[in-house]
């Protein structure tokens, strides 16, 4: 039944909305009457966070009252920062007054909000029973699925390393839908607070003190890890009304900006880069823009493909995607729907294309959300259509809004805007670490400066198709810095020409047909005028450097993954044998991530045998430190359960020893296991900064004869779009020839594995002796590290861990042990393998009862080939979960409960799971 309120003043009552006889009443003064109406309007103008103060001050004279609790609760999911204080004011409401009007949406949408979905579903479904305003039915319903949703994928967290991007880009106001560009050296973003311009103003754009700041455009550079501090973008583009930026192409040059006037619903906007001035922006043509809203944007690394978001009719839901192809005379062209594959019902909104061009990010309301928008990728085949959208999962994606993700070219940056708790300002800029719930991606980023005359230049950039001609891009230097940057997809030979009117040409191919990797190069090149010195001109750049040079980073990569696997192997070895060795004072400590004015995380870290130990260290600032350990294995297992509480701390930590008072790291301490390697791990050397070939080709051959768990090496002999083309069947007399087409498209002809580097290069240089015009083959080294599997969800993605140098040979009947085995691997499955918890095995079963555990079921009863009879409970896909209702077992009574594996039919002990690696693709 819908309630209405009337206000009794003392000796003097005034009724709003009276025809309810039964009205809820809340006295006031008179005087207490300007903050009520004033709190109203602003709650029914929307501007919730400006009425909580006026119904605060009135909560403080009139506490505990139902419709103050109502009425705050609900300004509060409207404000992330206080979101968790939504549940405490509607339950205080709902306590009270069941009545209210639609408490039970408005409490059932807090906790969903709140994560609490059981809670959520319980009062969406009551609302659902006499809903007060239908309009809210297909928000509860669909709340309800998110709900779904979010348990299903609860089990499937992913620490993601988010962390807030900080001073000097965030503030006390508020920073967010971040854009950058490819190589991360500039980020844009819209700012609103004190420093927007024009200051506060009333909705004409005049001075107000009583008014509202307007978002601005704010710009900043990176210099190394460092973000520079922000500045207004420039009046070209500032106004003093809204100006937000919603795309930049992958060069920095161009920036697309969203604007509303009093004549449309939004429009999108493109401003260019002009040396160091950005210009006034116009608003894209008609196929793009209409009467409707665009607010959304990006662009393909080529430039030829603009994707947008678009409220116009004919879509599949209030708001679709779009997609527009660059016409021959410089315009976009008409507008194609993206289709139902990525287009629901509901909104899609905030694409982002990779500079990859197939990598796709965008957020949307439809297909498993779990509540407001939610992040999804999906790729672009070779055939053209979409693959089915993936929900990044927790805790990127969260019940409120998450919108407006980028990545960075390498993929191993993200950057989004939230209004998480604990943040600078309303909302803030954070970054994220997707290497655990994201594939890396593949391309050539090539950046440099081009110089006219020794000076910076003005060049135009024309890729093609070197094999067909097809024109693959237009580019140009900024004419102030003649910086350029071109992000080039795998797969083709790509012919580049450096352009500047009163010189020749530069032209340079690329050949990244079987590029199976990020690769990044810096490259300038200088032109020069015929008036300019012969001996200039004649010392001119030569042709075809950029391919030897894309070449020799990619192998600069290949030798750093080596040098890597092999120090880690090192480690590996040291934690097997000398794992639970203790020494009489030497302790173990993790020395944290910096958690400056972060207490509640640091307090997190303590237990009753941990505590966080601080040191100041030579540049002023505070060490922090847990420990001690007595081991090498505790320090480490705390490091991995801290990786699913904060992977990028623990990303950043690193273990010291304390031996006899002084500090070393591990190298130091265990330097006798490392002597045969110290040559070899120079790629890791933190006081020297290897880009230098020499050393790592010297590297290389010092382990080039040792065979490094994890690597596998091949011979590649052949990389083809079209299969057809491979013409080397002649080789297969030098071993078996692998055929296999990867994600990219590219199909790959190998030889091998072999066991060593040393092997490889062996058997190539035989090859090049007989068949010259194999000449392009190359040895190839890729890591193991994250082998497919056939896997069911709900399940964590796997980064690779050697289980069996952990917990190999190791008691599990020791808590420690056992807890660290469950936290380690207790998320994880693998599509064939079960796990159970075993109540009972005897010879003699029929006497065997267990009336304390009636409550869950029936037992299994399954008589072994070694003449046991074993009673086990429930299946589970995880050790985790098995875990939890052993406990519960325990709890009833039964304690020896323990947990049994089954896999493909085929009882498995834990200790044997070890043994095979568990989930690392080894169990056979």
């Amino acid at each position: 039944m819908k309630k209405y309120l009337a206000i009794s003043i003392f000796s003097l009552t005034v009724f709003c909305n009276t025809v309810n006889a039964q009205s809820n009443v809340l006295e006031i003064e008179k005087e207490d009457e300007k903050d009520y109406l004033a709190a109203e309007d602003l709650f029914d103008d929307g501007k919730y966070s400006q009425a909580i103060p006026f119904y605060q001050k009135l909560e403080k004279k009139y506490p505990n009252k139902s419709y103050l609790n109502y009425k705050i609760g609900i300004c509060y999911l409207y404000r992330i920062v206080d979101i968790d204080k939504s549940v405490e004011k509607l339950e205080a409401a709902y306590k009270k007054d069941k009545e209210l009007e639609d408490i039970t949406f408005y409490l059932g949408k807090a906790y969903l909000l709140n994560s609490k979905f059981d809670d959520s579903k319980v009062m969406m479904k009551k609302f659902l029973i006499d809903p007060i305003d239908s309009k809210k039915t297909p928000v509860a319903e669909r709340i309800i699925q998110n709900c779904d949703n979010a348990k299903t994928m609860l089990n499937d967290t992913i620490p993601a390393g988010i962390q807030n991007l900080g001073d000097p880009i965030n503030t006390p106001n508020s920073e967010y839908v971040p854009v950058i560009s490819a190589d991360e050296s500039v980020l844009i973003y819209t700012y609103l607070g004190e420093r927007s311009k024009g200051g506060l103003q009333n909705n004409k754009h005049k001075p107000d003190p009583e008014g509202d700041y307007y978002e601005d455009i704010f710009i900043s550079f990176k210099v190394g890890s460092h973000w520079l501090d922000a500045e207004s973008i420039g009046d070209n583009i500032n106004s003093t009304g809204n100006d937000a930026p919603i795309a930049l192409s992958p060069d920095g040059q161009k920036l697309f900006i969203f604007k509303s006037t009093l004549k449309d619903k939004g429009d999108i906007y493109m401003s260019k880069l002009d040396g160091n001035t950005w210009s006034v922006p116009v608003s894209l043509n008609s196929n793009i823009n209409t009467n409707m809203w665009e607010g959304s944007v990006t662009l393909s690394s080529d430039e030829r493909t603009l994707y947008f978001a678009s409220e116009r009719k004919g879509g599949f839901g209030g708001r679709d995607l779009y997609r527009s192809l660059l016409q021959s005379d410089g315009t976009w062209g008409k507008s194609e729907n993206l289709g139902p594959t990525i287009n629901t019902p509901y909104n899609e909104d905030a694409p982002f294309i990779h500079p990859d061009g197939k990598s796709f990010y965008f957020s949307s309301e439809g297909h498993n959300s779990i509540g407001g928008y939610d992040i999804f990728k999906t790729k672009l085949g070779e055939d053209g259509i979409w693959s089915k959208p993936k929900n990044l999962g927790l805790p990127l994606n969260t019940p409120g809004d998450d919108k407006y993700y980028v990545i960075s070219a390498d993929g191993l940056t993200g950057y989004y805007s939230s209004g998480k708790v604990g943040g600078f300002g309303q909302q803030d800029i954070y970054t994220v670490t997707p290497g655990v719930f994201d594939e890396k991606p593949v391309l050539a980023l090539i950046k440099g400066v081009v110089f006219m005359d020794d000076q910076p230049g003005k060049a135009n950039i024309i890729v093609s198709n070197a094999d067909n001609g097809d024109v693959a891009g237009n580019f140009s230097s900024n004419s102030s810095t003649g910086k350029y940057l071109l992000a080039l997809p795998p797969g083709k030979n790509y012919k580049v020409a450096f352009e500047i009117e009163g010189s020749k040409s530069h032209i340079e191919y690329v050949n990244i047909k079987s590029l199976d990797r990020f690769v990044e190069t810096i490259q300038d090149f200088h032109l020069y005028s015929e008036n300019f010195t012969q001996e200039k001109i004649a010392n001119a750049d030569s042709t075809n450097v950029l391919d030897s040079r894309v070449k020799e980073e990619v192998k600069k990569i290949q030798m750093r993954e080596i040098l890597a696997q092999q120090k880690d192997s090192v480690y590996r070895n040291i934690l097997k044998n000398n794992g639970y060795e203790q020494k009489k004072d030497v302790g173990f400590f993790i020395v944290l991530c910096d958690l400056k004015n972060n207490e509640k995380l640091l307090s997190s870290y303590e237990t009753d045998s941990v505590k966080i130990v601080t040191s100041e260290i030579a540049n002023g600032g505070t060490r922090y430190s847990a420990g001690p350990f007595n081991t090498i294995m505790e320090a480490e297992m705390f490091k991995n359960n801290l990786y699913h509480k904060d992977s990028i701390c623990a990303k950043n930590s690193k273990i010291n020893i304390n031996d006899k008072g002084e500090f070393k790291d591990i190298q130091q301490y265990y330097n006798k296991y490392y002597n045969d390697t110290n040559k070899v791990i120079v790629a890791d050397n933190p006081n020297k900064q290897v880009d230098n070939n020499k050393d790592l080709t010297t590297a290389l051959k010092n382990i080039a004869d040792k065979p490094i768990e994890g690597l596998s090496v091949k011979l590649e002999i052949g990389a083809y779009k079209n299969e057809k083309e491979f013409k080397l069947d002649k080789l297969s007399e030098f071993g078996k020839i692998e055929k296999k087409k990867y994600d990219d498209g590219i199909t790959r002809f190998t030889i091998g594995p072999f066991k060593t580097v040393a092997e490889a290069e062996a058997l190539r240089e035989k090859v090049l002796a007989k068949y010259p015009e194999a000449k392009d083959i190359f040895t190839m080294v890729f890591s193991l590290e994250k082998p497919s599997y056939p896997r069911t969800t709900p399940c964590d993605s796997m980064p690779f861990f050697d289980y069996v140098a952990y917990f190999d040979g190791k008691d599990l009947n020791d808590p420690f042990v056992y807890d660290g085995l469950v936290q380690r691997a207790g998320n994880y499955c693998h599509g064939d393998l079960i796990f159970k918890v075993q109540i009972g095995a005897y010879r003699h079963p029929e006497n065997y009862k267990y009336p304390n555990l009636k409550e869950f079921g029936s037992a299994e009863i399954k008589e072994y080939p070694d003449g046991i009879t074993r009673f086990t409970m429930r299946e589970f896909k995880t050790l985790g979960e098995a875990e939890v209702f052993r406990q519960e077992v325990i709890k009833k009574g039964t304690f020896d409960a323990w947990i049994t594996a089954i896999y493909k039919g085929q009882r498995m002990i834990l200790t044997d799971l070890i043994k095979v690696n568990f989930y690392n693709q080894k169990v056979n």
